[in-house]
């Protein structure tokens, strides 16, 4: 029996011979271990193939998890993050406009309005109307105003001014010290009905009273009244109500005594007194005298040398052509003076006082005023309240301005 057993062994190392000699001293010992009587023997092919394939599976899941996020994902890039959010989607400011197509990302403006057209929206652009000047310096922020003229040193540039508040600026608007947003200009001429002469206008054709040929006295009625004459030198007295009342060339005297009144006239030496209200007075060339009470008033005078005081309210007057004087009332005034020398004396009240030319001498009050003057020798004096004033060109004298 021994020997039998010496003999098997013989046999079976010959056989294994040529996987000894290349090494794979496993296999033998897993052959041996069998042959001592240890488990393995029989299953040395059914052990060793599943482990090589559960090898190369983990192998392959290996690299999945590194190819896990590569490409596009949501947020459009092919960097393996996913913010979760779709880029074409985006809106960071909420306002509606996608990211991609907002002309301002961080700051709301659904308008996307673009003054300028550089792409930046109006509520991120530093510059809006383009012209070098940034806004936040800028007198004139939505037009382009490089020079940053501020002819009446208000703090708005002159392409900005708005003198009668309609939202029109001066520099276009046909009738710059009357309110008249729908610029209406019937006869085409390039100004404003509301700058007209009432005849021009069509308010008189109508007449309640009419005078007769000469020098008439007419007394109106205390209810609103239309009051026509043009011929000889007037008294016209509106007894109340609000009057509209056009006289001629002539030397007239107009007396109201309340309510809002439209008075015109076209010429002459005239005298004019408006009682309580907000009245518009246009007288055409001549010498007048011009006065009105209480309330906002609009005066716009003819070319002449005119004297003009107005009264507690917030003004506006336009001087034409002469040396005038004008005084202004207790509210905030607009006075705006003629191309001649003229004097003018602002009142209480936060005014703006210009002067278009000529040597000039104007006065604030008692308010924070401002003041300014172009071409000749001015005299600017601020007085009490915080005051700023300018003159350009000529030799010219400023006091108590900021």
């Amino acid at each position: 029996m021994r020997r039998a057993v010496v003999a098997f062994l013989t046999v079976l190392t010959i056989s294994w011979g040529a996987g000894i000699s290349s090494g794979n001293t496993s296999d033998v010992a897993a052959v041996t271990d069998g042959v001592r009587g240890k488990p393995g023997v029989h299953s040395l092919k059914d052990k060793d193939e599943p482990e090589a394939e559960e090898s190369a599976e983990k192998g392959k899941d290996k690299d999945k998890d590194k190819d896990k996020g590569k490409g596009k994902d949501k947020d459009g890039k092919d960097d393996g993050k996913d913010d979760g959010k779709d880029d074409d989607k985006k809106d960071a400011d909420g306002d509606g406009i996608r990211d991609k197509d907002d002309n301002c990302v961080d700051v709301s403006n659904s308008d996307q309005k673009d003054t300028d057209g550089d792409k930046a929206g109006d509520a991120c652009d530093q510059d809006d109307d383009g012209d070098g000047v940034a806004d936040a310096a800028d007198n004139c922020a939505l037009v382009a105003n490089a020079d940053q003229k501020d002819t009446d040193a208000d703090g708005t540039g002159d392409v900005c001014d708005d003198s009668d508040g309609d939202g029109v600026f001066d520099a276009v608007d046909n009738c710059p010290t009357v309110a008249n947003a729908d610029q209406t200009d019937s006869d085409g001429d390039g100004t404003g009905d509301a700058c007209e002469p009432l005849v021009g206008a069509g308010a008189c054709l109508t007449p309640t009273i009419g005078g007769s040929e000469g020098d008439t006295v007419i007394e109106g009625t205390p209810g609103d009244d239309v009051i026509f004459d043009l011929t000889g030198d007037n008294t016209i007295r509106g007894n109340g109500g609000n009057d509209v009342i056009c006289t001629g060339p002539g030397d007239d005297i107009v007396v109201t005594l309340g309510g809002s009144d439209r008075i015109t006239d076209e010429g002459g030496v005239n005298t004019i007194a408006t009682g309580a209200g907000d009245d518009d007075v246009t007288t055409g060339a001549g010498t007048d005298r011009i006065n009105t009470g209480e309330g906002s008033d609009v005066v716009d005078a003819g070319d002449g040398n005119d004297q003009i005081q107005t009264g507690s309210g917030n003004d506006r007057v336009l001087a034409g052509q002469g040396r005038n004087i004008v005084a202004g009332g207790g509210g905030d005034d607009r006075i705006i003076g003629g191309e001649d020398a003229d004097r003018v004396r602002a009142g209480g009240g936060r005014d703006t006082v210009r002067a278009r030319g000529g040597d000039n001498s104007l006065q604030g009050g008692a308010g924070n005023d401002r003041l300014s003057a172009t071409a000749g020798d001015d005299l600017l004096n601020g007085g009490p309240g915080s005051d700023r004033c300018r003159a350009d060109g000529g030799t010219n004298r400023v006091r108590s301005c900021e």
